[in-house]
């Protein structure tokens, strides 16, 4: 079974590559080297990240177990946010399409924090991950929307005194989209040093046999 594999180096591969995400949008909002390439090396550790947990590489270990449909959504949003990342960085000239780049740039958040929630509540339902963590997925996803949604609500009750927080709330965001990749990735660093529990086996003895 999925959950006796050995996924001690695929946890421990996938939180550095976690790690190493939230390492390069630190260094990139710092200002550190080209912002644009560093974003990008981000969503391609987490993108790879992603892959490793979801399709248990090299050794086991999915965190979404058995279910297709959380292992199927952490796959796609590791591709989809890449893909994504990329053609969002390509330079060109959107102002002739601007209303249809909104429209894009809503679909394209709708689709990944749609993904994210089906791959996180399948994480959680799995139980391959020990308990508390199994949730964690779901506490990141939460600590991320929260954030925009504050933008969100500030906008539409108090436009004028939005402008003064905007740079909070920007803070904020920066803050929690670098902490939110280094904290799973340290935690599944943490779980892969635990020895995998082992599912106890009721054994029948002759007697029983004889009984039945």
């Amino acid at each position: 079974m999925e959950d006796r594999m050995p996924r001690r180096r695929s946890w421990a591969i996938g939180g550095g590559l976690l790690v190493a995400s939230g390492v390069l949008l630190a260094a990139g909002s710092a200002g550190v080297g080209g912002a644009g390439g560093l974003r990008i090396a981000a969503v391609a550790a987490a993108s790879a990240a992603y892959l490793v947990f979801a399709l248990g590489i090299p050794d086991g270990g999915r965190v979404a177990g058995a279910g297709r449909t959380g292992t199927a959504s952490l796959a796609i949003l590791a591709v989809w946010s890449l893909v994504s990342a990329i053609l969002w960085a390509t330079p060109a000239d959107l102002t002739p399409v601007l209303d249809w780049v909104t429209v894009a740039s809503w679909v394209d958040l709708l689709g990944q924090l749609a993904l994210a929630a089906v791959a996180a509540a399948g994480i959680a339902r799995a139980g391959i991950v020990p308990s508390p963590w199994n949730r964690a997925p779901l506490w990141a996803l939460a600590a991320t929307v929260l954030p925009a949604i504050a933008t969100q609500v500030l906008v539409a009750a108090d436009p004028a005194g939005a402008q003064e927080w905007a740079p909070v709330l920007a803070g904020l965001g920066a803050l929690v989209a670098t902490g939110v990749p280094i904290s799973l990735g340290v935690i599944a660093l943490v779980l892969a040093q635990r020895p995998v529990p082992e599912r106890s086996v009721e054994v029948f003895s002759s007697a029983d046999a004889d009984l039945s």
